[in-house]
């Protein structure tokens, strides 16, 4: 007897459909990524870039163990910012081979358990007296001037009324002013623009080794900005204390000198509050670069390639990295304002968004599929009779069957490396009746056209009796319920040809 057995998915499997086909196999744990221009390509370690692929929008590995590094060509992190979400979830092949052995295993009664240079250094304002500024009654203020607008306010006043200064009093101005003046072109520096030149060159880096000479450069000249800024304090200190200590013999000058000259100190100060955070900002932009910059590659084709993310994950389940790359231009129009709050303004240019799912390799593909057979296999049952005296009389029949059966299969290929042929081991259970059939079959599957060819043989439980026998009167047909044992007949009942396409 030959069964004919077609297949086809339902809906609850074909959510499970994705565990019948292998991803790109990784086979020693690392995957090389490359950044072209909106393209994400990779490349598995014992290939070279010259085979490199471009990673889809969903794009599936398989592992030979449950981890795996991956590593991207160098990519300035003050252009692009690199991110990764992860979801961890149930590898599919899990589920339906669990799936089916609930079911399976309720057939016999066993419950299943269910389951992250330009070096600037500001020389020293005090200079020797010209002989313009040594003479008496010659009130002293710098040729050009000073930088900062309000001392230059407060000079002009002072010099319109010098007339009513005597020559000691010019002279402790004058010696006050050179101080000032010191102070003034140290506090004039102006560290904004510098570190915008410098943010500028790091941003346009886009080779590692010169970005790593960069860097270094870039950490001396912070270096230097900040022993510039500790030796400004000491001079406020001079001046307040020159200011504490000046005499003026027209008390109202005086006045009027140190309400001035102390709001100075006040404005260099919080000068260099400023400059002190937008360097301290700057040298995170640097650790930034300099982060980067770890974790390269020790191969030599591979140099160049860091190390951005290690995968792993749990025996019998799978990873989901979503991978987001968003690129970043500088933003010209506010890049060197000095209200600005942040070193190197950026804007967001465009978002790159791939999904990489990594899971287990397997040679053995898994996959579930349903399906309707017909049959017309003969089974023994027992029933009763009733005479005309209403006595029960138990009787024996013989059961046909010629009706459409459901079956759900569990279905195994292996992997040979063809796209156009792969063995196939199948196992079906009819889950629906007391009396299932088992079927274990062989074939052929065609992966690239999701079509196999199935057949074997199919078995059955059949009844017997206990305590009863044919013929026997008995009381109630509970008796007989009772009676009937199930025994499960390991000679086959028959045989089954299926035909699968696109499961």
């Amino acid at each position: 007897m030959v069964i004919v057995l077609f297949c086809f998915l339902s809906p609850h499997i074909t959510a499970q459909n994705s565990a019948s086909s292998h991803g790109d196999r990784i086979r020693d744990e690392v995957i090389y990524l490359i950044l072209d221009s909106n393209r994400l390509e990779y490349f598995p370690g014992h290939q070279s870039a010259d085979s490199r692929k471009n990673v889809s929008g969903k794009m599936k590995f398989s592992l030979e163990d449950h981890q795996c590094n991956l590593y991207l060509k160098w990519i300035n992190p003050l252009k692009y910012q690199l991110s990764f979400r992860d979801t961890i979830y149930i590898d599919e092949r899990d589920k339906i081979i669990a799936d089916f052995i609930k079911d399976l295993a309720s057939q016999f009664g066993i419950f299943a358990e269910t389951s992250e240079e330009e070096k600037t250094i500001v020389k020293s304002a005090f200079t020797k007296d010209s002989a313009s500024c040594s003479r008496v009654h010659v009130l002293y203020i710098p040729d050009k001037g000073f930088h900062d607008n309000g001392l230059n306010s407060f000079y002009m006043s002072l010099l319109s009324c010098s007339k009513t200064l005597n020559d000691d009093d010019i002279q402790s101005i004058n010696s006050l002013t050179r101080l000032v003046e010191d102070l003034d072109i140290r506090n004039a520096f102006d560290i904004n623009k510098k570190l915008n030149e410098m943010y500028t060159y790091l941003f346009n880096l886009e080779d590692p080794i010169q970005a790593r000479k960069s860097i270094d450069q870039c950490s001396i000249r912070i270096e230097e900005y900040k022993t510039q800024f500790e030796e400004i304090p000491p001079i406020q200190e001079e001046v307040l204390k020159n200011l504490r200590e000046i005499k003026i013999s027209y008390k109202p000058i005086e006045s009027f000198i140190r309400a001035a000259i102390s709001e100075f100190v006040y404005r260099t100060a919080l000068t260099l509050d400023s400059n002190k955070n937008l360097a301290s900002k700057m040298e995170s932009v640097i650790d930034i670069v300099r982060t980067s910059l770890k974790d390269e590659s020790a191969e030599n084709k591979t140099k160049g390639y860091f190390r951005v993310k290690h995968i792993e994950f749990e025996e019998g389940k799978k990873l989901e990295s979503s991978i987001q790359i968003t690129k970043f231009r500088l933003n010209p129009d506010i890049l060197y304002k000095a209200d600005k709050n942040m070193v190197g303004n950026v804007i967001k240019d465009e978002v790159i968004e791939r999904t990489m799912v990594f899971e287990k390799y397997d040679f053995i593909r898994v996959w579930g599929s349903a399906g309707l057979f017909y049959s017309s296999t003969s089974l023994t049952g027992f029933g009763v009779s009733t005479s005309p005296a209403g006595e029960l009389t138990v009787t024996e029949d013989t059961i046909k069957r010629n009706s459409p059966v459901a079956a759900i299969f569990l279905n195994f290929d292996f992997d040979i490396g063809s796209r156009y042929l792969a063995p196939l081991i199948q196992i079906g259970i009819d889950p629906t009746k007391t009396r299932p059939f088992m079927l274990l079959g062989v074939g052929l599957s065609i992966p690239c056209k999701k079509f196999a060819i199935t057949g074997g043989p199919i078995w059955t439980w059949n009844q017997s009796l206990d305590k009863l026998s044919v013929g026997q009167t008995i009381w109630s047909t509970t008796y007989l319920e009772k009676d009937i044992i199930y025994e499960f007949d390991m000679k086959p009942k028959g045989w089954y040809l299926g035909i699968q396409y696109k499961f």
